[in-house]
């Protein structure tokens, strides 16, 4: 019985999902819109803590511990136009990585059930 591999394998696993954060990252904290938000984070954190989120959400045998997202969100005055934009930023990254557009359009879809997070 085959099954169908998860998200986090179709990135590239760890290696995939380590350039996408990376991308990702780069392009947020170069975006007038999003870069405000991270002002004084480490970034070195942030980034290990949305590895370790994405492992969980895109399929890995890893549990993210991390808080929950809308506690960890809440009062940040994040709209779903931003959102929106890091989920543009996303599918950058992912497609400059090397991934396949339709691996690429099911892991930004996927992340989608999380907007209202």
């Amino acid at each position: 019985m085959s099954t169908q591999p998860s998200l986090y394998e179709r990135i590239g696993g760890e290696t995939g999902l380590e350039k996408m954060v990376t991308g990702l990252y780069q392009r947020i904290v170069a975006d007038p819109e999003l870069a405000h938000f991270f002002k004084d984070t480490p970034m070195d954190r942030q980034r290990h803590m949305q590895q370790e989120f994405m492992r969980a959400a895109l399929g890995s045998a890893t549990h993210h511990s991390g808080l929950e997202l809308a506690h960890t969100h809440a009062k940040r005055g994040i709209t779903v136009g931003h959102f929106n934009r890091f989920c543009q930023h996303m599918f950058d990254a992912l497609t400059e990585s090397g991934v396949d557009h339709a691996t690429v359009q099911d892991v930004v879809n996927h992340m989608a059930i999380y907007k209202n997070d």
